[in-house]
């Protein structure tokens, strides 16, 4: 993705408003990413009990879901592309229901014992979406002067 994102920057067709398109799309991809392997950190890290990492798990979540709701608010302002109902699922929708998924469990680490399996879910959820984004905005790059 990275590689693909820089060979197009320079494209002649590339639009001014290239960077409202890669704050929307494809950063928010990374951050997911990270995301995940931050809280996949964060859960293999020997705890001395469950609270510590269920606070510092909610820490995370919260930045997703204030990051998520940011994302689209940056969607919906977006003027160069109206994203489609399955970008609406992949980008938007599905990252947020992951970032709360990962709240509630984190926030429920210690007293409920299915928390952890919630906590591994939506972490390969999030990788899951990463993978199909960066996918996503690679395949739309690299296609996208054969429309021009």
């Amino acid at each position: 993705m990275f590689i693909v994102v820089t060979l197009v920057a320079d494209r002649p067709s590339a639009r001014r408003d290239a960077n409202a398109g890669i704050a929307t799309f494809s950063t928010p991809t990374m951050v997911h990413l990270t995301s995940a392997f931050i809280i996949s950190t964060i859960m293999s890290a020997p705890w001395p009990a469950r609270f510590e990492p269920g606070a510092a798990g909610d820490v995370v979540a919260v930045a997703g879901i204030v990051y998520a709701l940011y994302v689209i608010r940056r969607a919906r302002d977006l003027q160069a592309y109206h994203a489609g109902v399955d970008d609406w699922v992949w980008y938007f929708i599905m990252p947020l229901v992951a970032y709360v998924l990962l709240f509630v469990s984190t926030l429920s680490l210690a007293a409920w014992p299915v928390a952890p399996f919630l906590v591994g879910t939506a972490t390969v959820g999030l990788i899951c979406i990463g993978i199909h984004n960066a996918w996503d905005v690679v395949t739309y790059l690299a296609m996208s002067d054969r429309d021009e």
